[in-house]
């Protein structure tokens, strides 16, 4: 197995942990943590771009912590959100709002910026939706969350990104709750009927269900969202 870490600062390199064999446990292990700790390769992530804005490329591990540096305050400076769908690594940036996506298998990288427009603060977590069942589609989701210091009256908030039509949109903003705060994490129950969001400086975990009854893995379209 591989871990991906990621570090929120403006130089603080994406790392990779390959844990030694010998002491690969399932991750319900109660000494599971140790497969991070002890005996493992740890590599940094280093961007190599097509162009000169960065948009698409190659990447490769490198065990330089100064190439990882270098690259992270180049191309992609605060990571925080991280998570991996389907071979495909995905990171959130908050300096320059985008969602950068990296093949694992073809070492290829491109930018999406959708979030650069809709955010009033900044993308933190990421969370997938894999749809199955009934609706699935091959259209999964893209879950992110919203750190902002905004000036008042501003509110922090969850956004969609659909996997296969590139379709960004707002899910909710809470209103009431994260003024000039962040959205640390959401989390969907077992049946995709609800989403669990945490505002981190409010201590607070809200549990947002859809009007209409349905799934989070149904169709967005239409629909206006507001916690």
């Amino acid at each position: 197995p591989k871990f991906f870490f990621s570090e929120d600062s403006r130089s603080g390199p994406v790392r990779r942990f390959t844990p030694d064999p010998d002491l690969v446990v399932p991750i319900t292990d109660p000494n599971a943590y140790e497969m991070i700790q002890t005996g493992y390769d740890h590599e940094y992530l280093v961007l190599e771009p097509n162009e000169e804005s960065g948009r698409t490329g190659n990447f490769r591990w490198s065990q330089s912590r100064e190439e990882g540096e270098t690259s992270t305050s180049t191309y992609h400076q605060s990571v925080e959100g991280i998570t991996c769908v389907d071979g495909v690594l995905i990171l959130s940036t908050k300096r320059s709002r985008e969602l950068i996506f990296l093949n694992l298998d073809s070492l290829t990288y491109f930018v999406n910026n959708p979030v650069r427009d809709q955010f009033q603060g900044e993308p933190d977590s990421v969370t997938s939706l894999y749809k199955t069942g009934e609706n699935a589609n091959g259209n999964n989701i893209l879950f992110i969350t919203e750190e902002t210091d905004a000036p008042d009256g501003f509110f922090s908030g969850v956004h969609g990104l659909e996997e296969a039509t590139g379709n960004f949109f707002p899910v909710l903003k809470a209103i009431g709750y994260s003024e000039r705060d962040e959205i640390s994490g959401v989390a969907l129950s077992p049946d995709k009927a609800h989403m669990y969001v945490a505002i981190q400086d409010e201590g607070v975990i809200l549990d947002v269900f859809r009007a209409d009854g349905l799934g989070f893995d149904a169709p967005f379209d239409g629909i206006d969202y507001a916690a």
